[in-house]
C-alpha cells in the first residue's frame, strides 16, 4: 500500500536524496508520474523497461526475450551507476541488484550502508506454509516447485544476514532467519499525510457496508470470509458486502471511505496489512483473523500493538456479528486504529525511524530473535489443509526439505504437525548451516 512511496516522501522531508526505483510498476498506483520522471537517467531508463515488459508479459509480446535481455544489461549498468551516486540502500522485499542477494557482499565490502526490510510477508517464510502460492483452485502444483523455493529462500536468507548491515522482519514471517533482527512492527508502516482530521462519514443507511479488498482472493479466505457474510445476512443482519479485486489504490480509498467496516483477511499471520492502516487513516475499522494473533503478544509487543480487531477463524463470524450489530463499538475501534497510526505510523515517524537504522541509532526495543519464535501456521491455509500439503511434502523430501537445520525445535513441531508417526530419513544435522553475523 504504497510502503516505500511514502518512505521514499518522509525521507526527502528530512533532507535525503532519495532515488526510489520500482514506484512505476505497481498495478495500484502508488507514486506519481511527477516523482517517476524527476528520476535520473540511468534509473529511468531500468523502469521504464521494468515496466514496458510487464505490458509485453500482458500481451504474450515476442519482443520479451530481448525485453529480459537490455534489463539485465541496464540493472547492472544502474547497480555500478549506483556505486557511485549512493552511500545507502535499502532493498524491500528481499529483493537487490543480482537475484539472491549476491551484490551485497559487494556493497558490504565498499562499506555501504545496506537495510534490506524482508517483513512484508514471503521474504523469510517458508513455502509449504504459504497458502497464497496455490492456484485459484486451491491446489499446490508440483511439490518440487516448493521444494526449490524453500532452498533459494532460505539461502538467500542467510546471504542477506551474512552480508546486510541491518534486516527488517516480521516476527511471524521470519523462520528461515537465523540471527536477531529489526521488528517490522516496531518501524511501522508509513501512512501518508493525512488529507482530512477524519475519514468520511457514510451516508445515513440501514444496512452495515462491509468492504474486503483482496489482491489475490485465495490468500485472503476470501470464500469463507463470503460464506459467513452470507450466513449472517441469513440471520436478518442488514449487511451490505462489498469487494474490490485488483483496482487501482484511489478505488479502494473511495471505497473504504464509505465503509462501516474492513474484512482484511481469514488466515493472517500480520496484525495490521496494507489495507488495514489505510483504513485506519480513515478512521475505519479492521477485522484480521489468523491462528496465532491471542498470543502475539508473547512474542512481539510491538506487533500485537496495532489496534485491529483481531480473532482466530474459529471466531471470525462471532467478531463479524459483534461489529455489524454494535455501531458505537465500530467507531470506538476505528478510532483507536486513527490514532495509533498517525501517531505511531505516520510518514513522518516511520522516516524518523528509518533515519536511526541509517545513522545505527537502534532502540534497543525494536530488536526480535526470531530463533524466540515458534509460529508454525503461516498464511493464508487453514489447519487442515496445511496438515495435508506439510504431510506430502516431508513424506516426499524428508526433514532436509524443510530448510529448518538451525531450528530443530520448529522441525519437530512441523512434522507433530504433519503426521506424529513420521520418521525422516535424514537427521537435523545435515541442515543448513548456523551462520552468524553481527547487527
Amino acid at each position: 500500500s504504497g510502503y516505500y512511496t511514502n518512505l521514499s516522501r518522509g525521507l526527502r522531508d528530512l533532507g535525503y536524496r532519495v532515488i526510489f526505483v520500482g514506484g512505476g510498476l505497481h498495478p495500484f498506483r502508488y507514486g506519481s508520474d511527477a516523482e517517476r520522471a524527476a528520476l535520473p537517467l540511468i534509473p529511468r531508463i531500468y523502469e521504464n523497461l521494468l515496466m514496458a515488459r510487464r505490458d509485453a508479459k500482458k500481451l504474450r509480446s515476442i519482443q520479451l526475450p530481448l525485453l529480459n535481455i537490455l534489463i539485465e544489461i541496464q540493472q547492472m549498468i544502474m547497480f555500478i551507476w549506483s556505486l557511485f551516486t549512493c552511500d545507502v540502500y535499502i532493498f524491500g522485499y528481499a529483493h537487490t541488484f543480482i537475484k539472491g542477494g549476491y551484490d551485497l557482499a559487494i556493497l558490504r565490502w565498499l562499506s555501504k550502508r545496506v537495510i534490506v526490510n524482508m517483513g512484508h510477508g514471503s521474504e523469510s517464510r517458508p513455502p509449504y506454509i504459504d497458502g497464497s502460492l496455490r492456484r485459484s483452485d486451491g491446489s499446490w502444483g508440483k511439490l518440487t516447485r516448493l521444494r526449490k523455493q524453500a532452498k533459494f529462500i532460505a539461502r538467500r536468507a542467510i546471504r542477506i544476514e551474512r552480508h546486510a548491515s541491518l534486516v527488517v522482519a516480521s516476527p511471524y514471517t521470519s523462520q528461515f532467519l537465523t540471527l536477531p533482527a529489526i521488528d517490522f512492527f516496531a518501524i511501522g508502516q508509513p501512512v501518508k499525510p493525512p488529507t482530512s482530521s477524519t475519514g468520511s462519514s457514510p451516508k445515513q443507511r440501514d444496512s452495515v457496508k462491509i468492504f474486503h479488498a483482496p489482491s489475490k482472493p485465495i490468500a485472503k479466505g476470501s470464500v469463507e470470509i463470503k460464506k459467513v457474510v452470507t450466513a449472517l445476512a441469513l440471520e436478518g443482519l442488514n449487511i451490505d458486502f462489498v469487494e474490490v479485486t485488483n483496482r487501482p489504490n484511489a478505488d479502494v480509498l473511495a471505497q473504504l471511505q464509505q465503509c462501516d467496516v474492513v474484512v482484511d483477511q481469514l488466515y493472517s499471520d500480520s496484525t495490521m496489512t496494507g489495507i488495514a492502516y489505510e483504513a485506519a487513516e480513515l478512521a475505519k475499522p479492521t477485522i484480521v483473523s489468523g491462528y496465532g494473533l491471542h498470543d502475539v503478544a508473547v512474542y512481539s509487543k510491538a506487533m500485537a500493538a496495532p489496534p485491529t480487531l483481531k480473532c482466530t477463524p474459529e471466531t471470525f463470524e462471532d467478531t463479524l456479528r459483534f461489529y455489524i450489530e454494535n455501531q458505537l463499538a465500530r467507531i470506538e475501534a476505528g478510532q483507536k486504529a486513527q490514532d495509533f497510526v498517525r501517531s505511531h505510523w505516520s510518514q513522518k515517524s516511520v522516516a524518523a525511524k528509518y533515519k536511526k537504522l541509517i545513522s545505527a541509532s537502534i532502540e534497543p526495543e525494536w530488536i526480535f530473535n526470531p530463533r524466540d519464535i515458534q509460529y508454525i501456521f503461516g498464511c493464508a491455509i487453514k489447519t487442515s489443509d496445511l496438515k495435508n500439503i506439510l504431510d506430502q511434502y516431508i513424506s516426499k523430501f524428508s526433514i532436509i526439505g524443510l530448510e529448518l537445520g538451525h531450528r530443530p525445535d520448529l522441525e519437530e513441531k512441523l512434522l507433530q504437525m504433519a503426521n506424529p508417526h513420521h520418521n525422516p530419513a535424514h537427521s537435523t544435522s545435515e541442515g543448513r548451516p548456523n551462520v552468524r553475523s553481527s547487527m
